[in-house]
């Protein structure tokens, strides 16, 4: 069973490849972050749209020439949960897991702040968000998870969104 919201997660892999091409302002951060706390409680489908609606809002304001491309080249377009839903067992596996330790990360940063406006999220996060989008061998993913654990300190269960 998938317990993060998949639809989401694709309209993130979306922005972080807008984020790639054209950098990321502290809104971003704060909008990733909460976007990725909302998909490791995919309870509340209200809230996951309208927080999609905004993810796909600052995606085009960090790269307002996607919304009106004629010639998409892919960089920028959310990754289908469908697309997801066939991949390989195993790949499947380490997606959710490098996404989980995305979730696990933010909800980190989130919940050690005093400021939510005012967090920053390591290029980690945004790195798991576009892998997700993309084809890779189990190495590549493996890394990615490794990169995001490295950065946490030691969780307790009480702080993350996502159950093991």
């Amino acid at each position: 069973m998938i317990d993060i919201d998949l639809n989401m997660i694709g309209a993130l892999a979306g922005l972080a490849g807008a984020v790639s091409n054209n950098g990321r302002l502290s809104s971003t951060d704060q909008l990733v972050a909460t976007a990725l706390q909302a998909a490791g409680n995919s309870d509340d489908s209200t809230k996951a749209a309208e927080l999609t609606k905004e993810i796909q809002s600052e995606k085009y304001r960090l790269a307002p020439g996607c919304a009106c491309c004629q010639n998409r080249c892919g960089n920028t377009s959310d990754y289908s949960a469908g697309l997801f839903l066939v991949e390989p067992a195993d790949i499947k596996a380490l997606k959710l897991q490098m996404i989980q330790q995305a979730i696990k990360l933010a909800d980190t940063i989130l919940a050690a702040s005093t400021d939510p406006t005012s967090i920053e999220l390591p290029d980690a996060v945004y790195r798991a968000l576009l892998c997700w989008s993309c084809q890779l061998d189990a190495a590549d993913y493996l890394e990615v998870i490794r990169e995001c654990t490295d950065l946490m300190p030691d969780l307790s269960p009480a702080t993350s969104t996502v159950q093991p």
